[in-house]
C-alpha cells in the first residue's frame, strides 16, 4: 500500500480535504487526523523526519503529536476507533 492511499483513507474517515490536512490549520478537526497519520506511518517504520516531510511538518511537530495521540485516544473512544480503522487499513503491504 502506498502512503497516499493511507492518507486518502484518513481524508475519507474524517471527511476532510487534503489541503486542510496539510495546511496550517490547528483546529482539532485537522490535528486529530494528522496525529493518526503520524502514528500509522511511525508504526510502519517511517522516521519522524520522513513523516514530517511527507505531511509538510517539522519532525518535532510529529513527535509532539505522537506523544499526544495516546492520551487523546484514551479519552475519546470514537477517535480511538477511527485511528484503529486507519491502522487496520494500512496493514496491507505498505510500500515506502
Amino acid at each position: 500500500m502506498f502512503l497516499g492511499e493511507i492518507k486518502a483513507e484518513a481524508l475519507r474517515i474524517w471527511d476532510i480535504r487534503d489541503r486542510d490536512l496539510i495546511g496550517d490549520n490547528r483546529f482539532v478537526e485537522m490535528t486529530r487526523p494528522r496525529m493518526a497519520l503520524y502514528k500509522v506511518y511511525r508504526d510502519r517504520g517511517m522516521s519522524l523526519t520522513q513523516i514530517g516531510r511527507y505531511l509538510k511538518r517539522d519532525h518535532s511537530t510529529v513527535l509532539s503529536g505522537l506523544r499526544r495521540i495516546e492520551v487523546v485516544m484514551a479519552k475519546d473512544p470514537t477517535y480511538r476507533e477511527q485511528v484503529e480503522s486507519l491502522a487496520s487499513f494500512s496493514m496491507n503491504d505498505l510500500k515506502l
